[in-house]
């Protein structure tokens, strides 16, 4: 999926996408989309502020 369909099934600007995606990319210490779900899977859930048990909506402690 292109930015461009995702800012549009989100109703987001193109650029708003642009952003996100490259934050996230940054954050997984990756370069390309494909590759961000195998660093999800080799990386730990965060604790998350004000969840009990410190993991993040849909993930398990």
């Amino acid at each position: 999926m292109t930015n461009r369909q995702t800012a549009q099934r989100l109703y987001l600007s193109p650029r708003r996408v642009e952003a996100h995606l490259s934050r996230i990319l940054a954050k997984l210490d990756v370069t390309t989309r494909s590759a961000v779900a195998p660093a999800m899977i080799k990386t730990p859930p965060r604790p998350t502020p004000g969840h009990p048990g410190g993991t993040a909506a849909g993930g398990t402690a």
